[in-house]
């Protein structure tokens, strides 16, 4: 197969590139036997004639050869983008690479623990009561990051609250902790004090947390297959009845097959585990996709998986009613 970074020059090149080396060759060993008999100004300028041919010709194989693959690449993107537009409107293929194709890295492997809590335990230490209509939803949010290109030497992690159900009474919802680590070695830990303090982690005007930068963690090349592991609480508020939907900002894959493990044996996409969930409360899952089906793999209902792919912007969502009398 050929390589879309190096490509053989032509064979006109080569055999020029080499008739050249011949000339330098031959100019330093005649530069080298003058210089047994007598040396001069003459003999210097062979000798650095020679070494000039010598340098010129390998310069030019590798100026060619990389301009060479660089036509070659640019004219298979050239075709690809033919063939797309044909299919779809420019303008779309447009958006499907800025948004798909031009990613740096992706989640694998997520698993969310849900809890819903009409008691809870704030991080300053008050215990609160939400009113009737409200619930706080405990989420245990956690992923394996991978690196997509070498473009990204630092991982970006980057995690939203549903900021619009905000109490500045309460601080909720708020995150309560994050960690980052890679076989067992922790790089970053923050709970819900350091997450606040930390400057440029928490954003207050839209309830964003960020790892990036001078914060963030190295991420492992993609020819390593390894990535980190990302582990986050948080404390969202819910309508009751109503729905919570958590978007992916990042590609979903599943996890790599591990060795040993045949492809229907591979861990789901995404895990969705229901926890603590009051008994006169209803909770579905739903994605609003035909694609995107969750199935249930335990008897009860309380753990729903998914075994496909999830590209940025869609998400999942949770919807929370009132459980009909009698069930």
């Amino acid at each position: 197969m050929k390589s879309l970074i190096f490509q053989l020059p032509s064979l006109g090149v080569i055999l020029s590139a080499t008739a050249i080396v011949l000339i330098g060759l031959f100019l330093l060993s005649w530069a080298k036997r003058r210089s047994r008999k007598k040396s001069g100004i003459l003999t210097e300028i062979l000798r650095d004639i020679g070494i000039g041919f010598i340098v010129a010709a390998v310069v030019t194989v590798l100026y060619e050869a990389n301009t060479r693959s660089v036509k070659e690449h640019s004219d298979m993107v050239t075709v690809l983008n033919a063939i797309m537009e044909s299919g779809i409107t420019r303008d779309v293929w447009g958006e499907v690479q800025s948004g798909i194709i031009a990613r740096h890295q992706l989640r694998r492997g997520a698993k969310v623990d849900l809890q819903l809590l009409r008691e809870v335990t704030l991080p300053d230490g008050r215990k609160i009561t939400m009113p009737p209509h409200q619930l706080v939803m405990k989420m245990t949010y956690e992923y394996d990051l991978y690196a997509l290109t070498g473009a990204l030497s630092k991982a970006r992690i980057w995690h939203a609250l549903d900021w619009q159900m905000h109490d500045s009474a309460t601080d909720l919802p708020t995150f309560l902790s994050i960690k980052v680590s890679r076989d067992g070695h922790v790089f970053q830990t923050l709970d819900y004090s350091a997450i606040k303090k930390t400057q440029g982690v928490f954003d207050p005007n839209h309830g964003t947390m960020s790892l990036e930068g001078d914060l963030g963690v190295d991420l492992p090349p993609p020819d390593d297959k390894s990535g980190i592991h990302v582990i986050s609480d948080r404390y969202e508020v819910v309508n009751f009845p109503g729905a919570y939907t958590l978007y992916m900002p990042e590609i979903l894959a599943p996890p790599f097959l591990q060795p040993g493990q045949k492809p229907d044996q591979r861990d789901p996409t995404i895990r969705v585990t229901f926890g603590t969930i009051p008994k006169d409360i209803e909770v579905k899952l739903e994605t609003y996709l035909e694609e995107h089906k969750f199935s249930p793999s335990v008897q009860n209902g309380t753990i729903w998986e998914f075994k496909g792919i999830m590209l940025p912007g869609q998400a999942v969502s949770f919807t929370f009613a009132k459980k009909p009398q009698g069930t």
